[in-house]
C-alpha cells in the first residue's frame, strides 16, 4: 500500500472513529480528546502500543471525563458534565474537525507517513499537552509511549510485504488486496477480494455472541435490514451449513431511503465457515437474481490487549455457471480494478466499524 493510500486509510479510520466519539457527548466538532479516543482503538501499531501500556477506550474516556471535570472546577463550575450518550454519527451531520486536531493530522502527512504512529507523534507533541496529560492520569508517559512505538514499527508482522521484502516495505495493520481462486476455476476466474484488520474493544468471548447470533446482523453489517430465521434456528446458535432469509436494508441510518433494486432485496445468508471463538465466514446470495455476485464475509478474532483484534476477508464469489470472460470484459475490469479496489477496501473498513461500534455505543 502506497503511503498516500495508506495515510487516506489512516485518516478515513480515524476521523469516523473520533466523530463517533465526538457524537457521544452531543458535540459536531471533534478535538484532540477524540482524536485520542481514535487511536486507542486503532488497529495500527500505535493503537497496540497505547493498548499495551493500559491505554484501553474504557481508560481513556474517564481519564477525560475526570480531566473535564476537573478543568470546570478550576473555572468554579461545580457540576459534572453530562453524561455521555449513544453514538449518534450515523444518525446526524455537520461533523467535522476542530481547527487544533485537523493541524495534528495535517503535521503528521507533512512530517511523517500520515500513519496512526505519525499522528501520535505529532499529538504528543502538541502544544496543549493534553495527549501527555492523559496518558499520566493513565499511569503511563509520552517518552513510554514514544519507546514502545519505535520498537513496535521495528517488528514485521509475519506474512507482511515487510517481512517478506525487509526493511521499507508495507506496514501492517491496513487492508490489502489479493487474488483469489475458486476451487477448480481457470486463472480468468479469478476474484479480487479485499483483507483487513480491525480492533474490537471487547474480549473474544463477547464479541463470539454478537457474529454468532444470527438475528443480529443487522447491529453490524450495513447490507442486512432484517433476518429472518426458521423456527428451528430461533433462540439458538446457528450451525455450519444453516441457511436463513434476510433482506437488504431500504433506509439508512439518517433515515434517509437507500436503492435497493428489487431483485437484490432478499438475501440467502448461508453459513460456510464456522471455528468456535475463532473463525466464522457468511455467503450472501440474492435469490431473485442467480446471476449475480455471492458476497462473502469471513472473520477471525484473536485476543489482544484490551479486547479482540479481528482479521477481516470480504469479497464476490461469481456463480459456478458463469461464463469464463471474453477479452472485452477482461479489460473493462482492469480498468475498473482501482475502483474495485476501493469499493471492497470501503466494505472491509465498513464492517471493521460496524462491529467495533456495537461494544463502543454503550
Amino acid at each position: 500500500m502506497s503511503r498516500v493510500t495508506r495515510s487516506a486509510a489512516t485518516s478515513y479510520a480515524l476521523s469516523l472513529a473520533a466523530m463517533e466519539e465526538a457524537s457521544r457527548v452531543g458535540l459536531r466538532q471533534a478535538d484532540l480528546e477524540h482524536l485520542f479516543l481514535a487511536l486507542s482503538i486503532s488497529e495500527e501499531p500505535a493503537g497496540q502500543v497505547l493498548r499495551a501500556e493500559g491505554v484501553t477506550l474504557r481508560a481513556a474516556r474517564e481519564a477525560i471525563a475526570e480531566h473535564h471535570t476537573e478543568h470546570l472546577r478550576a473555572l468554579g463550575v461545580d457540576h459534572e458534565p453530562p453524561a455521555p450518550g449513544p453514538i449518534v454519527f450515523h444518525q446526524t451531520g455537520g461533523y467535522e474537525w476542530s481547527e487544533r486536531a485537523q493541524r495534528v493530522i495535517t503535521l503528521a502527512n507533512k512530517h511523517g507517513s500520515g500513519d496512526a504512529g505519525a499522528v501520535l507523534r505529532e499529538l504528543l507533541a502538541e502544544p496543549s499537552g493534553l495527549a501527555a496529560e492523559l496518558l499520566a492520569r493513565l499511569g503511563t508517559s509520552a517518552a513510554a509511549v514514544t519507546e514502545r512505538l519505535e520498537v513496535a514499527e521495528r517488528i514485521p508482522t509475519f506474512g507482511s510485504r515487510r517481512a517478506q521484502a525487509g526493511p521499507g516495505a508495507e506496514r501492517p495493520g491496513v487492508a490489502a488486496e489479493r487474488e483469489v481462486t475458486s476451487p477448480g476455476a481457470s486463472p480468468a476466474r479469478n476474484q479480487l477480494m479485499r483483507t483487513g484488520t480491525a480492533f474490537v474493544p471487547a474480549p473474544v468471548a463477547e464479541l463470539w455472541e454478537l457474529l454468532i447470533a444470527a438475528e443480529r446482523m443487522p447491529e453490524w453489517d450495513v447490507i442486512v435490514g432484517e433476518v429472518e430465521l426458521p423456527a428451528e434456528l430461533r433462540g439458538l446458535h446457528p450451525k455450519l451449513g444453516d441457511a436463513w432469509a434476510a433482506t437488504a436494508r431500504s433506509e439508512a441510518p439518517d433515515g434517509k431511503p437507500m436503492r435497493v433494486r428489487p431483485e437484490r432485496r432478499s438475501l440467502l445468508v448461508e453459513l460456510t465457515q464456522l471455528d468456535e471463538h475463532s473463525r466464522i465466514e457468511w455467503r450472501m446470495s440474492f435469490p431473485d437474481e442467480p446471476s449475480a455476485n455471492t458476497r462473502v464475509i469471513a472473520l477471525s478474532l484473536a485476543p489482544a490487549a484490551g479486547g479482540t483484534q479481528l482479521g477481516i476477508t470480504f469479497g464476490w464469489q461469481p456463480p459456478a455457471d458463469r461464463p469464463a470472460a471474453g477479452p472485452l470484459r477482461r479489460a473493462q475490469r482492469v480498468l475498473l480494478r482501482p475502483a474495485l479496489r476501493f469499493v471492497l477496501w470501503l466494505q472491509v473498513a465498513q464492517l471493521g466499524s460496524g462491529i467495533s461500534r456495537v461494544f463502543r455505543s454503550a
